[in-house]
């Protein structure tokens, strides 16, 4: 029988839920150092955060899988961790609909030109130049980079606006999602395509050495001048150098970032003052069924572990980050 060490705070509503997961195997709360780990006898590892202490995966541990609660594992050392063939899981998805939600902020930020319409506002300025000259997401491109659980929610929400939908995936998409176009690593395609006809832009995609400054000069060279630039996914897949340089030159029309390269942003940034870029602070409005979605892919992943199948966001080595 299985025997789980975890982190998590130790209140009732967490008791309550990864006992009931786990049971009739026990489930042992150690606090945040994992003091208890010191007996080896654990083979499952349910962390709060992505502070893996290297005890999980040392050469006395019996660890089999670990999975922690957090969407990207980039700050985590997958290479020692899958060198030792211990599995290890995220959650990614648990927020697929509010990063959703918040590409769409950004989106509709940059279109209705907020930032001049909340100057007036303050102001007390009747204006209507700027509606009048802005456009519609009607008809647009939205070019979706990385196809897991939030671009899917992204293009859900894309349909309903009556945009094109064009993504570029890791693994081949199926051709039951409603796409006007899509490209995949795995067909041996190019981003380019995407990057050319897109609109809009939103990176979802993971962090990884494949994707690390991804978004670089050349690419901004192929974007339309028209075009904005989203993500919401992790900062170093932008070098920001590069972006800060397009946005002053004119090479794309804004961008919206909830993730940069270094966190929190530097009060020196230029992208602060940018007047056609929208920054928040790498947060995602809180889902009212957070917790529930969190328990969700444990409770799914443990019943495949004990079926010895793969484990939802299971980590590879494609995933690992050596930057």
């Amino acid at each position: 029988m299985s025997k789980i060490i975890t982190n998590y705070d130790e209140t009732p509503d967490n008791v309550k839920a990864l006992n009931s997961i786990f049971s009739p195997a026990k489930v042992v709360f150690a606090g945040e150092s994992l003091s208890q780990i010191l007996d080896f006898t654990f083979d499952i590892a349910i962390l709060k955060n992505p502070n893996v202490n290297p005890i999980l995966y040392g050469a006395d541990s019996k660890i089999q899988w670990i999975h922690c609660n957090v969407a990207g594992l980039d700050s985590v050392d997958l290479k020692s961790i899958l060198a030792k063939n211990i599995k290890i899981t995220g959650a990614a998805g648990r927020s697929a609909d509010a990063l959703a939600e918040h590409v769409f902020y950004f989106l509709l930020n940059h279109i209705y030109k907020c930032k001049q319409l909340i100057y007036n506002q303050q102001n007390h300025i009747w204006d209507q130049n700027p509606l009048k000259t802005s456009g519609s997401l009607e008809g647009c491109t939205l070019g979706i980079i990385g196809f897991g659980n939030t671009g899917k929610a992204i293009l859900e929400k894309a349909n309903a606006f009556k945009m094109n939908v064009i993504a570029y995936s890791y693994r081949n998409i199926s051709d039951e999602y409603e796409l006007a176009k899509k490209y995949s690593f795995e067909n041996g395609d190019s981003i380019l395509p995407l990057v050319e006809q897109s609109d809009f832009i939103a990176l979802t995609t993971s962090l990884n050495d494949k994707t690390f400054h991804i978004i670089n000069k050349e690419i901004f060279s192929h974007m339309k001048k028209s075009a904005m630039l989203i993500n919401i996914s992790r900062g170093a897949i932008i070098k920001e150098e590069d972006l800060i340089e397009a946005l002053r030159d004119g090479k794309i029309a804004g961008a919206g970032l909830d993730v940069f390269e270094e966190e929190p942003l530097s009060k020196n940034s230029p992208l602060w003052d940018l007047p056609n870029v929208y920054v928040t602070p790498h947060a995602t409005p809180h889902l009212p069924n957070f917790n529930a979605n969190c328990f969700k892919i444990i409770k799914e992943n443990y019943a495949r572990y004990l079926k010895k199948e793969p484990l939802l966001n299971q980590m590879q080595k494609r995933d690992i980050l050596s930057h």
